[in-house]
């Protein structure tokens, strides 16, 4: 981006040498000229950045030789139990005077979200490869996308040893040029699969150790090239020889050791599972500042490898019946992204556009010409009863929030499933703001319709958003489950 803005100004201050110029042979002169001197001007910048990166680099190798220090780890933090009835609620059948009269909910609590579209995996500015002989590559796959690698010096070790030094002296090895076609291949993989901070942590791992024989050598490429990109990954040793990564995230990661730098919470990646002590360093590369946040703006392009088609209906709407087949390599992908202990965070990713354009058209086309309350409670009939419904420990065994696009994938959900999966639906067909409802044990979601909407609901900022709960059977909108009419609400609202 600030190369885009030089060669504006450039061609800008330039502009009034443009207008005297006469004939073809001196305008296409003077275009040469200034693509010259702006291919220079660039030239000139990624010299001064691959000098700046060689002494930061190689400042950090001396830095690693040093002692490092022990640090005790604290336990992960506890995954918040899915908030689910034991079992459904089915709405009871009984005339409208015999049900309770619509009430307007207690609120324990608002807690924002912040909305907010990631920044993109910085790209950094490598040399154009010097001419000579073509360097071999190697074929690797990262969830079911193929690719080619430039293989580098080879598949020989990295590291001699597991010693301060021995780390030293490979990072030094790594600054190499003859690591720039790797790191540039790291770098063309992240842009082309749209991968977030998350994606791109996973692909540095999975291509470490793709290119390396042993695992420390893995986490130490992989901590290399975190690095490069500008984020705070940290090398650890846990117990005398194995090397393994502290990872600062943004999110509150759950049932990951961690150790607090400075209040920010470094996860532990390794080989054992939860350790509780490592020997590590205090500072960070000095080119590293960035955490990984876990947010998307778009679905990873991965590979298309469609799951078996499944019917989604409800019977009580026709023309809703939706044929789904959704992305394996995308469902491979989500089942490495560590589970966030935060609802919000859940409701604030985008789904894949291939399920979206699926599931939309044939949705849009049933409510059309519905009124913004029939079409919401149409939509959340078909939530309610085109699912069928299983907690978390019967299908998983544990704890385990969905993606939209998992709800499709797996035989069941459960309410906090449905609930994201309504307020994804209301939200992108209606264009409706909602939030969502965290009772004890529960989770349901609330919308604010531009006309007044009969029925159970909340204030938030002043305006009503009525209660519509996917896991109340059969329920209308504006229904809220009797045993939670007078519990306290913490209101989780997306800001925008």
């Amino acid at each position: 981006m600030r190369l885009n803005r030089i060669a504006i100004l450039l061609c800008c201050s330039l502009a009034p040498e443009i207008v005297p110029a006469q004939g073809n042979d001196s305008f296409e002169e003077f275009r040469r000229q200034k693509r010259e001197a702006l291919q220079n001007y660039r030239n000139r910048k990624r010299a001064e950045f691959e000098a700046f990166r060689a002494q930061k680099n190689k400042e950090f190798a001396e830095y690693l030789a040093q002692s490092w220090s022990s640090y005790q780890l604290r336990k992960g933090f506890d995954i918040t139990k899915s908030p689910d009835p034991v079992k459904p609620t089915v709405h009871p059948v009984a005339p409208p005077d015999q049900l309770p009269p619509p009430a307007k909910l207690p609120i324990k609590q608002i807690k924002d979200y912040p909305s907010k579209a990631p920044d993109r995996p910085a790209d950094i500015p490598l040399p154009a490869p010097e001419p000579g002989p073509d360097i071999p590559t190697q074929a690797f796959t990262f969830f079911g996308t193929q690719f080619q690698l430039h293989a580098g010096p080879g598949k020989g070790s990295i590291l001699k040893g597991h010693s301060e030094r021995d780390v030293s002296e490979a990072w030094k090895l790594l600054s190499a040029p003859d690591y720039d076609p790797l790191l540039a291949d790291c770098q063309d993989i992240a842009q082309k699969l749209s991968l977030n901070d998350w994606g791109l942590f996973k692909l540095t791992e999975k291509l470490a150790h793709a290119m390396t024989q042993a695992s420390n050598d893995a986490y130490l490429m992989q901590a290399y090239l975190m690095a490069q990109f500008g984020y705070d990954v940290r090398l650890c040793r846990i117990g005398r020889s194995q090397l393994g990564l502290l990872v600062p995230i943004k999110q509150t990661v759950c049932g990951v050791s961690y150790y607090n730098f400075n209040g920010t919470p470094f996860y532990i990646f390794g080989p054992y599972g939860q350790e509780t002590q490592v020997e590590s360093y205090g500072k960070p590369h000095g080119n590293a500042t960035r955490l990984l946040d876990l947010n998307m703006r778009e679905t990873p392009t991965l590979t298309y490898q469609p799951s078996e088609s499944r019917a989604f209906s409800t019977p009580d709407h026709a023309g809703m019946t939706c044929q789904i087949d959704v992305n394996r390599n995308l469902m491979d992908y989500y089942a490495e992204v560590p589970q966030v202990n935060d609802w919000g965070y859940y409701a604030s990713q985008p789904m894949d556009s291939r399920l979206v354009r699926q599931l939309y058209p044939t949705l849009q086309r049933a409510i059309e010409g519905k009124t913004q309350a029939e079409a919401a409670g149409m939509l959340l009939n078909f939530v309610q009863k085109a699912f069928a419904y299983l907690t978390d420990q019967q299908q998983f065994g544990q704890e385990k929030y969905n993606f939209g696009e998992e709800n499709f994938y797996y035989k069941a959900c459960d309410c906090e499933d449905r609930s994201i999966l309504y307020f994804h639906l209301v939200r992108d067909l209606l264009q409706l703001d909602a939030v969502l409802l965290h009772y004890p044990n529960h989770l349901a979601t609330a919308v604010r319709f531009p006309a007044t909407v009969k029925g159970d609901h909340v204030m938030v900022g002043g305006q009503a958003y009525t209660v519509c709960d996917p896991t109340y059977i059969g329920a209308d909108i504006g229904m809220c489950m009797p045993q939670f009419k007078a519990s306290p609400v913490e209101i989780i609202k997306i800001k925008e």
